[in-house]
């Protein structure tokens, strides 16, 4: 008895059996997302057309099975990515799990369950959909929904969007698709029709090819994005599908083998080992974690190693990886502005000659796999350069060993450094900030002294910033200002673009006063009319002292709030975003940096009452110079973020941003990364660090 329709169709619907139906049920109630198993072509998204087939995996043989199972995790994997992030709802026959599927999910740290184990067929169809007659299976189903906490990376996310839309189609706009992939979009997105082609070589498009989507249409303008799903579906490439007799060729076995494999080159007896230091021509840099194997390229072994550390480079603290082979460093990795989200670092790809690349068209081929980027795009810096690069998460150790390889090959005649390792030995020169916290055998501020140290800093903030609209009941300097900003969505907007650029007036009070010389605020007349607005701007006397760059930004800012936003400047927050997605579109205005949109943030749930998706107050800011700081000073036992946050709610929990604003600019005076001006801070009568100092004096 045939289990399938007798003509091609979508898979969920060739697959007509009761079991099938019930398990289809089953997983569209219970899972975000679920796939096909099938013995013939693995891993089938349920819109796929296939052909009928008569091949099950109950008639093949062990070896085949093996390779079918290797197979479908090779899928999932270039559908889901890292699958530690989600948790697996198996309902498929023992055939389809017990050959190494179960096994190499839980291997790759990911959550798996079978609802239906050890029940025969009566009981199964009665769990799904009651009684019923049975066929043998030559199906099953795969349901996976994210683990808690998780989350996924870059493109993948567009695709995992696309794959929970019930029509044929959808419309994105490029603001949305940036919250989903947690960074900006590069400018040849807004720019060029051709970053959206539906090719698999670019990592983008993979994104929503691998969701069984394709790019329709992009409204530049508009910035919208159409999506229509692609009725052939999408078999990932990883690899020949393995085949047996039953379908009319032979087995061919795997080796078995745990090795990453990247464009022919792959890693064995990968492990990760602690901390370690490698000694460069003036500084013995120190790693925190190191990813350890050999690299095989063709017939040659090299020994690899990826490290992963901190420092300072572009202006701040980032995250620093090195890729060695043989012993020599290979390829550098920095942190991206949006590592927190990301977790990506950028690193040069570089030509025959060894030189930086600035255009695409002379990207090497090898690269195509990549997700490469301007590195300007990625890091905001006067140092950044205009050049390519590729954008790897810090531990995709296969990316990196591949990066590493690929710059070897191209970059000869390179002499080889001298490496120290020196592992835990400690016998490396430690910096000054390690030794004066050992030699004061703490790590933290009494609960009193971090107290008297977090008052310090409140007064010191209350006093620097006196017309700063964070610590006064009024934005502007008047209350008909004031009211106008509150009021008015577009004229908070122009006011946290003004603010901070201005020495003649507030830049709160740029609003009110642009209206009162122009007669209105409104955004569609200001895109229509620039010269108006550059004569209100200046005339009788300019509003502010860069008046030329606030008209610019100001126009931009009208100009995109009518495109994007069709003319409402509230849409931007009404949408309830959590507080990293609002602070991507605000920088997505000129003006607006990382430390402003922060800033307008907390600044629209204080005064404007902006509710954000996940109910709590908005913690954008705590960079790393304010971690910095509380780790300094000892109001927290580590930089780490998380710990960072921690201190500040507990020490001022009323407002902790407050003590983010005033240490940031503590460290902007004082407490900077390297010779810090210890004698004329303010925090000196109460700081760990100048008293571990005096200790060691």
């Amino acid at each position: 008895m045939s289990t399938k329709l007798s003509k091609a169709a979508q898979a969920k619907d060739l697959y007509n059996s009761t079991l099938f139906r019930g398990r289809r049920s089953w997983v569209e109630r219970t899972c975000d997302t679920w796939f096909i198993l099938s013995a013939k072509y693995g891993l089938v998204l349920p819109t796929q057309v296939i052909e009928p087939y008569d091949v099950s995996l109950t008639d093949a043989p062990t070896e085949f099975k093996h390779d079918w199972a290797n197979h479908v995790l090779g899928q999932l994997e270039a559908i889901l990515g890292d699958l530690k992030l989600y948790e697996f709802e198996i309902h498929a026959g023992s055939a389809y799990r017990e050959f190494g599927l179960v096994r190499q999910l839980i291997s790759k740290g990911a959550q798996v369950s079978v609802p239906a184990e050890g029940l025969k067929i009566g009981p199964q169809l009665e769990m799904y959909v009651g009684n019923s007659s049975h066929t043998k299976a030559r199906f099953g189903s795969i349901g996976a929904h994210p683990a808690a906490g998780a989350k996924r990376s870059s493109y993948q996310e567009i695709g995992w969007k696309l794959l929970q839309v019930d029509g044929d189609s959808a419309t994105i706009s490029m603001s949305e698709l940036e919250e989903l992939i947690g960074r900006f979009l590069p400018n040849s997105a807004r720019n060029y029709r051709e970053w959206w082609a539906n090719t698999e070589r670019s990592p983008q498009a993979r994104g929503w090819l691998s969701a069984g989507w394709r790019v329709e249409n992009v409204d530049r303008e508009r910035e919208l994005v159409h999506f229509t799903r692609n009725p052939e579906g999408y078999i990932p490439r990883v690899g020949r599908r393995p085949k047996f007799e039953g379908d009319g060729t032979s087995v061919k076995h795997s080796s078995g083998h745990a090795k990453e494999e990247k464009a022919g080159i792959f890693l064995d007896n990968l492990h990760e080992t602690g901390e370690w230091s490698y000694v460069w021509p003036k500084v013995t840099e120190r790693f925190s974690k190191t990813f350890v194997g050999e690299l095989h390229i063709g017939e040659a072994v090299y020994d690899f190693r990826h490290a992963i550390g901190e420092r300072y480079v572009f202006g701040n603290l980032r995250t620093h990886t090195v890729t060695f082979l043989n012993g020599r460093p290979v390829v550098e990795g920095a942190g991206c502005d949006d590592f927190r989200i990301s977790k990506s670092l950028v690193s040069f790809i570089r030509g025959d000659g060894g030189y930086l690349l600035d255009s695409r068209d002379d990207m090497p081929a090898t690269y195509r796999d990549f997700d490469v980027v301007f590195q300007k795009d990625e890091i905001s810096s006067p140092d950044a350069k205009d050049a390519l690069a590729v954008k790897i998460r810090e531990d995709d150790v296969a990316h990196w060993a591949l990066h590493g390889a690929l710059r070897r090959l191209l970059v000869p005649g390179e002499q080889a450094n001298r490496v120290v390792i020196k592992g835990s030995s400690r016998a490396h020169a430690p910096d000054p900030d390690e030794v004066l916290m050992r030699k004061s055998r703490r790590s933290s501020l009494s609960g009193r002294a971090q107290k008297a140290t977090a008052e310090l800093i409140i007064q010191f903030g209350s006093e620097v910033t006196k017309a700063d609209p964070a610590a006064s009941s009024l934005l502007a300097s008047s209350k008909e200002a004031d009211l106008l900003i509150r009021r008015d969505p577009f004229a908070f907007l122009v006011g946290i673009i003004c603010d901070g650029s201005s020495s003649v007036s507030s830049g709160w009070d740029i609003p009110y006063l642009l209206k009162s010389r122009l007669g209105h605020l409104d955004p569609y007349r200001i895109r229509a009319d620039y010269l108006a607005l550059r004569k209100a701007m200046i005339e009788p006397t300019p509003l502010m002292a860069q008046v030329n760059d606030a008209t610019e930004w100001i126009a931009e800012a009208a100009d995109r709030v009518v495109r994007v936003y069709g003319g409402d400047a509230a849409r931007i927050w009404r949408t309830r975003p959590n507080p990293t997605q609002l602070a991507l579109r605000l920088q997505r205005f000129s003006g607006i940096g990382k430390t402003k949109s922060h800033i307008a943030t907390e600044l629209l749930s204080r005064f404007l009452k902006v509710e954000f998706s996940d109910g709590t107050e908005s913690e954008g800011g705590f960079d790393n110079q304010v971690r910095r700081v509380f780790a300094r000073v000892g109001l927290s036992p580590t930089d780490k973020r998380d710990d960072v946050i921690s201190a500040a709610k507990r020490l001022y929990p009323q407002r902790p941003l407050a003590l983010d604003q005033s240490a940031w600019e503590i460290g902007r005076r004082w407490c900077t990364p390297s010779d810090p001006n210890c004698k004329d801070c303010i925090l000196k009568a109460t700081c760990l660090r100048v008293a571990a100092g005096a200790a060691s004096s």
